[in-house]
């Protein structure tokens, strides 16, 4: 190994006593065309003007005098692979360390996009967001492999998160969906009564007075469930803006909006499990009329408790004229919670069960196609296949929770 021992000052030609350097530069005599006497003062000046820059902003394991020399040789016209071929760099490290001069990185670093170029064209960014939007509004909730479904990306090409990056910038989170309105300080006053006024009934009243516990719920059919069940539960693409717009809080569903929706009446009862699953196609007064004069005599039978008692929320069409009239001809007596109260409607904890185990079906059976048909008759044997002792252990809560909503003021609890 030859060696150079070159003196040389900061000012490049001016000696200066306190400010004389000493600089080892291996390889020096490899440069073959370095060796006259022209050039050589010039050529040292400025491989030390490389070397000295290198020494303050470098902090990788490559040492400076290596880039130093890489960036001196690509200066003279030295291709990148004959530059690795004689130092101890590698390709990549001498085209990142040469791609531009010290002196645009130092004073263009704003102006000058260091990496791999992206391969999200601007024009491919507006046709993604469009996309976005589209399964935003039509679906609520969904995974970054649905979104680059639709648009026909391919994943080997570019990856989820780069797509996931690109939402970001675009101002758009992952956050929790509002599936339920805020609730007022009349609605807190509400529940707070509520409970003060109940909250004396024994665990017994709950499971043996209280005929069966009733509410209409909805199911999104999705085609392919198995993909659907992959996507973000309870969580939907929005702006941290967002958050308290109607859409947001008003009362929606786990999966989203859009879609056909398959309908239940369901009641459920302590000790029997489900006492009714009616499929229905548009919720109105008169439809719930005909459904207490169809089945209410028949639930009650079945539910074999000491009154004709049931519990309900505030639903207009269930508590519509008419259908207090049906009600009366069944001699029923309706027990309303207040409202915006899910938590104390043990049958809201039973619906989300059953979203729960058709989530898990789906994934485990790996179901991808999926008619309505089908979708229907699955739901409906999933309600009908929920244990009874979980039924029975929800219903024999409800004290607890009252007691958790006089704690609480009012506000949600954990059920």
């Amino acid at each position: 190994m030859n060696f150079i021992r070159i003196n040389i000052d900061l000012k490049l030609g001016v000696v200066r006593p306190y400010h004389e350097l000493s600089l080892v530069l291996p390889k020096f005599l490899h440069i073959s065309h370095l060796h006259t006497s022209s050039n050589t003062d010039h050529t040292l000046h400025q491989l030390f003007k490389y070397y000295i820059i290198s020494e303050m902003v470098f902090k990788g394991k490559l040492k400076a005098e290596d880039i130093a020399y890489a960036r001196l040789l690509k200066k003279h016209g030295q291709s990148c692979r004959d530059i690795a071929k004689s130092s101890n760099m590698s390709k990549s490290s001498v085209q990142r360390q040469t791609r531009s001069s010290i002196q645009s990185k130092q004073h263009c670093r704003g102006h000058t996009k260091i990496g791999r170029p992206t391969k999200i064209s601007p024009r491919l960014e507006r046709y993604i967001l469009r996309e976005f939007k589209k399964l935003r509004s039509c679906e609520g909730s969904f995974s970054i492999a649905r979104l680059m479904s639709v648009t026909g990306l391919n994943q080997r090409d570019i990856t989820i998160r780069s797509i996931s990056n690109l939402i970001h910038r675009a101002g758009y989170g992952l956050y929790n969906a509002r599936k339920k309105g805020l609730l007022s300080a009349k609605d807190l006053k509400d529940r707070v009564n509520f409970a003060k006024r109940m909250i004396n009934r024994p665990v017994k009243f709950w499971c043996d007075e209280v005929s069966f516990y009733l509410d209409a719920v909805s199911f999104t059919y999705k085609s392919n469930p198995h993909d659907q069940a992959r996507a973000p539960r309870s969580k939907v693409y929005r702006k941290p803006s967002e958050g308290l717009l109607p859409s947001c809080t008003s009362r929606g569903r786990k999966e989203g909006t859009g879609g056909k929706t398959v309908k239940f009446v369901v009641a459920i009862t302590h000790g029997k499990g489900v006492v009714v699953c009616e499929p229905y196609d548009k919720m109105n007064g008169e439809y719930f009329a005909s459904f207490v004069d169809r089945n209410f005599m028949n639930m009650f039978e079945i539910a074999d408790k000491d009154s004709f008692a049931f519990v309900q929320d505030g639903d207009p069409s269930q508590n519509s004229a008419v259908a207090k009239l049906a009600m009366k001809r069944a001699n029923a007596q309706m027990l309303s919670i207040p409202p915006r109260s899910p938590d104390l409607n043990p049958i809201e904890n039973f619906f989300n069960v059953v979203r729960t185990q058709l989530h898990h079906g789906a994934l485990s059976a790996n179901l991808t196609h999926e008619t309505f048909e089908q979708f229907q008759e699955r739901v409906e044997k999933t309600m009908r296949s929920v244990p009874t002792d979980l039924i029975d252990n929800t219903i024999a809560s409800i004290r607890k929770r009252l007691q958790q909503i006089i704690e609480g003021k009012g506000h949600r609890t954990k059920y």
